[in-house]
């Protein structure tokens, strides 16, 4: 580890974050299977994983990335002005993401056959709402090293969207029921961080306009070139669902969908707790020589956390996926399999991104984003064109994901090489 950083301290707070995920994602693990068996088919999961990845594209950037910019606040006051003029910014997100599912509902066939209850569209706002909350309160209690309520906080959201799920499942709204249940966690989880946020609250000033106005300059980069950037690293996952629906059917984009959802549980045991932890600390760091070190350090221990999953996964037999998830979901692990190799390289290079924050490269980020759009369309709408079948179109989604992760993992060096915190 390198010098500046306290070691212990970092483990700590990763363990804390970690024990609250690992919790969480027990819950799911426990109950994903007894939905899929017993309630849910393919293509629930499928309509499911598409409404969530809508929302996520207003969610993410639904405060502009300004609360990226709360954990590098000093000062409290500008910490809170930035938090809850995010929270604002998040309110107008919120409308416009209600907007343009209403206009996709008028021109798209993905979004008829996905939102085909009025109540989907009042469930919209409502889900990017409460997403962006946890999102900007998580900024706000990881500047304040309040790694333990972040925890609580994710057990608390996962268990109230398990239990929503399992209530609504017994009134038969089929994916209703999923996209229903998962709301009801997020709604809970914005409150209970919400009531703490607000609780120890304790600065009485009446905002000034020109304060807001000088953190919005200050942070500029995050609403020109991050919010940009992470808004098409949210498409594409979108997209993903979206073109598999649109060429091969809700019941395959529904195991893409699953696949999705049981990898993420896995490494988000981890990347979660760590990105937050990472970037709290990157964040002391004006060293270029530290900043590589601890990047460094970091990379080598995730790419062995990453290998490990895909071995242990290739390792599993179909007969133990038919055996506990019933023969409607046979066709998961070959499916499974295949995702794992990108998401494992997704999950070294998402749970190390926030170098390029600190490197002040939004600008960088959001050129390799466009390009990366780029190669994921064609990846699937060159393979459907030229083969017509499902596997081949995720083996070049796959190949075109992998090789876009890898460089962005070591084209960090290059960009700590020329890193200069004067001219940040």
């Amino acid at each position: 580890m390198p010098e500046g950083i306290d070691k212990k301290s970092t483990i700590r707070n990763v363990a804390t974050l970690m024990s609250g995920t690992f919790l969480a994602q027990i819950v799911s693990l426990i109950s994903l299977p007894i939905l899929q068996r017993y309630f849910y088919t393919p293509e629930d999961f499928g309509n499911f994983m598409w409404f969530f990845e809508f929302v996520a594209i207003f969610a993410t950037i639904g405060a502009l990335r300004l609360e990226t910019g709360v954990i590098l606040e000093k000062e409290e006051r500008s910490a809170r002005i930035l938090t809850e003029l995010s929270i604002k910014i998040l309110i107008i997100s919120s409308l416009v993401g209600l907007i343009f599912a209403i206009i996709g509902s008028f021109f798209s066939a993905s979004f008829n056959a996905v939102l085909n209850n009025s109540i989907l569209f009042f469930l919209i706002p409502v889900g990017i709402f409460s997403i962006g909350l946890v999102q900007i309160f998580n900024s706000w209690f990881t500047r304040a090293q309040k790694f333990k309520t972040i925890a609580v906080n994710k057990f608390g959201q996962n268990a109230f969207a398990s239990l929503g799920q399992f209530g609504f499942a017994i009134t038969k709204l089929s994916s209703l029921g999923l996209i229903l249940g998962r709301v009801f966690g997020n709604v809970y989880a914005s409150i209970f961080l919400g009531y703490r946020y607000f609780k120890n609250k304790t600065i009485k000033n009446k905002v000034q306009k020109n304060e807001a106005i000088q953190l919005l300059k200050k942070h500029k980069n995050f609403v020109l070139f991050t919010t940009p950037g992470t808004l098409i690293g949210t498409y594409i996952n979108f997209l993903l669902i979206d073109l598999f629906l649109y060429y091969y059917g809700a019941s395959v984009s529904g195991e893409i969908g699953a696949s999705k959802y049981y990898i993420g549980v896995g490494f988000s045991l981890f990347s979660t707790a760590f990105a937050q932890v990472f970037y709290s600390d990157i964040a002391k760091i004006n060293d270029k020589k530290q900043l590589r070190n601890l990047y460094s350090f970091w990379l080598k221990r995730l790419v062995l956390i990453g290998v490990i999953a895909v071995f242990v996964i290739f390792m599993i037999p179909n007969t133990l996926v038919v055996l506990i998830l019933g023969e409607k979901w046979s066709s998961l692990l070959p499916t499974l399999k295949i995702m794992s190799i990108w998401m494992s390289v997704m999950f070294v290079s998402s749970s190390l991104s926030y170098i390029y924050i600190k490197l002040n490269r939004q600008k960088t980020t959001l050129i390799f984003d466009i390009f990366h759009l780029i190669a994921i369309y064609l990846s699937v709408y060159i393979s459907f064109k030229l083969y017509n079948d499902f596997y081949v179109s995720l083996i070049w989604f796959t190949l075109a994901q992998t090789i876009y992760y890898i460089l962005a993992i070591f084209a960090a060096y290059f960009f700590m090489s020329k890193y200069d915190p004067k001219e940040i």
